[in-house]
């Protein structure tokens, strides 16, 4: 009997097809179901490869084997008496309805939920674009060696910040926020409430030699079903882990149901680096830098440089080295100036290589702002913003910008949006409760740093701003007390240094302030700037002795471009009624307010209220009442207009106006109120206006003395608290 004959006889056809039937609907399950409940990808391919392996095995036992009425018997032993063989023919014809009956089940069932029920199936939900915001979880390491761990989170943070620069991603959670979630028992229903995002990215790295093998997932948040699940396994070197990370980039935007723009895709397309020992020095490079500390950001520098070493081309890397320095300065004392052109070579570098950088513009935009040219350094951020939407870094470092150019709404709405990347990242905290510290919402900044501090305890930044918070309301306790705890944390930040010399005195605690002076011009003998100027200023109030700080500072006045010194300078002249020598040293930072053009737009913030009434006061030493009285006038129609002007700053300007008119029954009657009705402190720390208190009126005297009570009254609340740090 021919072969294809003996072939049908035995069903052989039947079976076979009938197989690849079945496997067919098998492998269609199972994809939905082991895709749905999270199964590794492992074992959709060994169940492929045991039904692939199953075929040959069913060939040769329906080639063997015959089903007759009585059961399975061996092709040998059966009866030919055409009966059986009808049966069983017709048994396998029942079993391909069975089996066609299923497939025309399976794609009904297909398209009636397709049609009825578009929300309730993957399918539909991959059809209908998602919400644009993301979250990558942090990649689970399953390697032998600890040492894998900074690979396997750079990876990590570099496929994160690719979907960052996608411009059609409206928000992606920054690598900060996301290590609060590593090894987390939540679902992913809860981290996503917690994030706001409507996909979640997971994945799992195992380094093994010269391989490595990633496993990635993409979870619609809404539903728990997985979008789509990949595999990759490689050789370990710098173009196939950057062609990983386009591809994981690409299928996730087409996942999402996204476009990629032509940017987006040029975006893509860059190749950071050729050099796996580069990558590696950059990755240790970021860890380092976010600790925020001194010896931090000196190895963030070391790494950065070596990675330059390694790979000149590496444009990331000099955008690092870059953010390092102006980082230094910062939080390492280091001077700015001294960093201005090393940063603006390597970011002139960076944009060479990478004309499409969001990160270098974000650095230049901050040098620029550094060097005072706020304009530019305003369209640099728009710039970098617009190349890289969702990095958290250039949003809050606007928001400073912003902030200094008096556009408060607008600065909290970057830091806002920053805050939505990077909602837990302590340097975010910290300038969203400077942000609100601006507008005045002193309740929000109390939350804001309540939950931060106890997050971030070792923050130093956390602390400067409760420091100005407490300041701001009067209470001069409560700020020493956080800034004992920053400068104890930050100990080379010389401004914050210099301010807790000054609390001390506010606070009356004279002998712990000038100890605190003579430290500081131990540690460091030649910094100008304002707080240190101003306590020492303080110092000579209290003996009225001025000569020696006065001859110190007219030394270098002249050659410091730096406002702190003739500032300083000018209220010590007007401690020791020096009119015109006052008047001298105010016209170098504050001399329009001499000229007829001066307006009410001139007393915005109380910066510039105070230079107001110190240009008034050195006008009514020297007897020109008129020109006086004009200042005056507009420092008190500000304070009383503006909704800007927080309490303090209010009243004790408006208390400073009647003052400087010498209406001591106004000014008395205005203190008194104001330390009735809160538990603030005025401070008069401009006694060097009024310094021989001997000579003033009573009436105005007994005002001082409530407030010197005030005062005692929060010095003894500083030394109970004093001992008990806010971190261990």
């Amino acid at each position: 009997m021919p072969i294809a004959q003996e072939l049908k006889r035995r069903n052989v056809f039947k079976v076979g097809i009938a197989y690849l039937v079945v496997s067919w609907i098998v492998l269609q399950v199972a994809d939905v179901i082991l895709g749905n409940i999270g199964a590794p990808p492992w074992l959709f391919k060994t169940l492929l490869m045991v039904i692939a392996l199953g075929f040959p095995v069913a060939l040769v036992m329906a080639w063997v084997f015959e089903l007759t009425p009585d059961g399975l018997k061996r092709d040998s032993d059966v009866v030919r008496d055409g009966r059986g063989a009808s049966q069983a023919t017709a048994m396998l014809s029942l079993a391909a309805t069975i089996v066609l009956a299923a497939i025309l089940g399976y794609f009904g069932f297909q398209k009636w939920i397709d049609v009825d029920e578009p929300a309730s199936d993957a399918a539909a939900s991959i059809a209908a674009p998602l919400e644009k915001t993301i979250a990558v979880l942090p990649f689970t390491s399953r390697s032998a060696s600890a040492d894998d761990g900074f690979f396997v989170d750079g990876m990590h943070d570099d496929i994160l910040n690719s979907l960052a620069r996608i411009s059609t991603l409206e928000k992606v959670i920054s690598g900060t926020t996301m290590q609060a979630y590593r090894n987390t028992a939540m679902s992913v229903a809860d981290i996503a409430a917690e994030l706001g995002v409507a996909a979640i990215l997971e994945g799992g790295l195992q380094r093994a030699g010269d391989t490595v093998r990633i496993n990635m997932r993409l979870i619609d948040t809404a539903t728990e079903r997985s979008l789509w699940v990949q595999t990759f396994e490689r050789k370990v070197t710098v173009e196939n882990l950057f062609a990983i990370q386009k591809e994981i980039t690409r299928d996730v935007v087409t996942s999402l149901n996204l476009a990629l723009s032509d940017q987006d895709q040029q975006q893509l397309d860059v190749v950071q680096t050729d050099s796996l020992g580069a990558y590696e020095q950059y990755v240790l490079a970021r860890a380092r830098m976010a600790l925020r500390t001194e010896s931090g950001l000196a190895q963030a520098k070391a790494h950065f440089e070596r990675a330059i070493e390694l790979d000149e081309e590496y444009a990331l890397a000099y955008v690092g080295l870059a953010d390092a320095l102006r980082l230094q300065s910062l939080y390492a004392g280091i001077d700015p100036q001294s960093t201005f052109a090393a940063r603006q070579t390597a970011i002139d570098r960076a944009l060479t290589l990478n004309p499409l950088s969001g990160e270098a513009y974000t650095s230049l935009a901050a040098l620029f702002e550094d060097q005072g040219d706020l304009e530019t350094a305003k369209s640099y951020f728009e710039r970098a913003i617009e190349l890289s939407p969702n990095y958290s870094t250039a949003r809050h470092w606007y928001s400073s910008l912003l902030g200094m150019l008096g556009r408060e709404q607008e600065m909290l709405v970057q830091i806002r949006k920053a805050s939505d990347i990077e909602p837990d990242a302590a340097i975010i905290q910290m300038n969203e409760a400077a942000a609100l510290m601006q507008l005045g919402r002193y309740d929000e900044v109390q939350q804001i740093l309540t939950r931060a501090i106890a997050q971030y305890p070792a923050f130093a930044g956390l602390h400067e701003v409760s420091f100005y918070l407490w300041w701001s309301r009067g209470r001069p306790d409560l700020a020493l007390y956080s800034l004992d705890t920053a400068t104890r944390l930050a100990p080379r930040n010389m401004e914050m240094r210099g301010f807790q010399c000054v609390l001390n005195f506010q606070l009356m605690r004279t002998d712990a302030a000038r100890r605190c002076i003579s430290v500081f011009r131990e540690n460091f003998p030649d910094h100008l700037g304002f707080a240190i100027l101003f306590a020492e200023l303080l110092d000579a109030l209290s003996e009225q002795q001025f000569n020696a700080l006065t001859g110190r500072l007219e030394s270098v006045v002249d050659e410091q471009d730096n406002e702190a010194v003739p500032r300083a300078l000018s209220l010590a002249y007007l401690g020791a009624d020096k009119a015109e020598a006052a008047e001298a040293a105010l016209r170098r930072y504050a001399g329009h307010y001499f000229t007829p053009q001066v307006s009410l737009q001139d007393f915005e913030n109380p910066t510039e209220i105070r230079d107001g009434l110190d240009v008034a006061r050195a006008l009514q030493l020297q007897g020109k009442q008129e020109q006086a009285e004009r200042l005056l006038q507009l420092a008190e129609t500000a304070l009383t207009d503006s909704q800007r002007i927080v309490p303090v700053d209010r009243e004790t300007n408006l208390i400073r106006v009647h003052l400087i008119r010498g209406d001591w029954e106004q000014a008395a009657a205005r203190l008194t109120n104001a330390l009735a009705e809160s538990d603030a402190s005025y401070f008069f720390d401009d006694r060097t206006h009024f310094g021989t208190f001997d000579a003033l009126p009573p009436v105005w005297l007994d005002a001082v003395a409530l407030l010197n009570e005030r005062v005692a009254e929060q010095r003894t609340h500083y030394e109970s608290i004093k001992d008990s740090p806010l971190i261990p």
